[in-house]
């Protein structure tokens, strides 16, 4: 539902109230992989990306049975990177077109750090 009041200059506006979903969090975001949907949508699966984490590791010990850094020693596990999908986004078209001109405008209004290390506007 839309509250809509007039200004002082009689526009009409809509307030919108902002409030997190029990499931909300804050997700880290690599990447994406998607395509259209049957119905015309896009559907977009955003992922975090790490190397793959061993399942079973070994770990040399010392004479007084601690460990040895650098001892370890990966018994079973995957070689090569993890593409973690954290969310499934299925968006309009007008919705994807709106999402990425308002990332464009973040992008174009981003500070550039210049080879000095500087930040320049």
């Amino acid at each position: 539902m839309t509250d809509t009041k007039k200004s002082d200059k009689s526009e009409p506006k809509a307030t919108f109230h902002y409030i997190k979903a029990g499931e909300f969090r804050t997700v880290h975001v690599d990447g994406a992989i998607g395509s259209l949907t049957p119905s015309g949508h896009i559907h977009c699966a955003i992922y975090s990306e790490r190397p793959a984490i061993p399942r079973i590791v070994s770990n040399r010990l010392d004479e007084n049975g601690a460990l040895i850094d650098g001892g370890e020693n990966v018994i079973d596990g995957k070689s090569g990177f993890v593409r973690e999908l954290q969310a499934d986004l299925v968006l309009t078209p007008e919705v994807a077109s709106a999402l990425a001109q308002w990332l464009n405008s973040l992008l174009e209004n981003m500070p550039v750090e210049s080879s000095e290390g500087e930040t320049l506007q």
